[in-house]
């Protein structure tokens, strides 16, 4: 709270509690993680072009591939808070269970392909 600037009265007119904090965050987080797939697809498309090398189409690929994981890096306190929470405390393990399960309709629906290149699918 003290990066907020914002005093603790102050810092619930906006949240309810600890859980909605944490339930924004990863809201937050889904949407970057949804935009951040676009681009990275969108990227990939543009690089299926027949008259690319194969050589510069690995240099694409592996350039966005790490810019991804850089993207990840920089939020990883926030998905340590997120699981070692889900493992302590029901209320945040619901809070990840949505996490979760928001990502994996966006992925069904987009039509990306899941494990061993076939279509993902949610049971």
């Amino acid at each position: 709270m003290a990066r907020t600037g914002l005093r603790r009265p102050s810092f619930y007119q906006y949240f309810d509690d600890i859980y909605d904090v944490l339930a924004k965050l990863a809201q937050r987080h889904v949407k970057a993680l949804f935009k951040d797939t676009e681009q990275y697809a969108d990227r990939l498309l543009n690089i299926s072009d027949p008259d690319m090398r194969r050589e510069e189409s690995e240099a694409i690929r592996r350039a966005e591939l790490v810019r991804v994981c850089k993207t990840h890096r920089k939020d990883q306190h926030f998905y340590r808070l997120l699981f070692r929470g889900a493992a302590l405390d029901p209320a945040a393990e619901r809070i990840y269970r949505n996490y979760i399960r928001s990502i994996a309709e966006h992925t069904a629906r987009e039509g990306f392909p899941g494990p061993g290149g076939h279509p993902f699918t949610i049971d």
